[in-house]
């Protein structure tokens, strides 16, 4: 899947197109346009092909059907543009965190670096068989008032600590891979 971002009028959107051939353009090194927020450090983002090793240059058949990281990374800033927007029309001010700050290790759900153990003889030298540790940067989620929850999630705020717990739960659920497994109803976190 490709994805370009454009811009028109002042507002943002997302353009999805997918190509069925096998060509070149649709490899998974193909990159999306447009440029990632001030700030983020791309050369900390998983390459979609790996480099070195054993495996290098290697990549499965159904991989460039699958969503990269720099895909997810235009999507959630699509997403989080048109948040910001929305929460403006009813006069609420939210900054969200920069999108791709916290990159995961591996581009897509293919897991080539190590899909058949370690292939990088630099990282398992440096960090054997261990991911290497996690970025220190680790952006604050926003904190909405109970009714900016409710403009938000689009319905109203029973127990504003468990609709915060939620919120929080889902931001760093998407900015970090590991909280994906802790991703429970918030009415469930307060009852433990």
């Amino acid at each position: 899947m490709r994805l370009a971002a454009l811009a028109a009028s002042g507002t943002e959107a997302v353009v999805l197109t997918s190509s069925s051939s096998s060509s070149a353009s649709s490899s998974p090194s193909a990159t999306p346009s447009g440029p990632p927020a001030a700030g983020v450090d791309t050369s900390k983002w998983p390459k979609a092909v790996v480099d070195t090793g054993p495996l290098k240059g290697m990549t499965l058949p159904l991989q460039q059907y699958m969503q990269t990281y720099q895909d997810s990374v235009v999507i959630e800033h699509a997403a989080r543009s048109l948040e910001t927007q929305c929460m403006a029309r009813y006069g609420f001010t939210v900054t969200f965190p920069p999108v791709g700050v916290n990159p995961p290790p591996n581009a897509d759900d293919s897991n080539m670096p190590r899909r058949y153990g370690i292939s990088d003889p630099a990282t398992s030298a440096k960090y054997g068989y261990e991911l290497p540790p996690d970025p220190t940067e680790h952006p604050q989620p926003p904190k909405p008032s109970p009714a900016g929850i409710a403009v938000l999630t689009g319905r109203k705020a029973l127990n504003p600590r468990a609709e915060m717990i939620g919120l929080a739960t889902g931001l760093l659920a998407g900015l970090y891979p590991a909280w994906r497994p802790a991703r429970i109803q918030p009415v469930e976190a307060l009852r433990r």
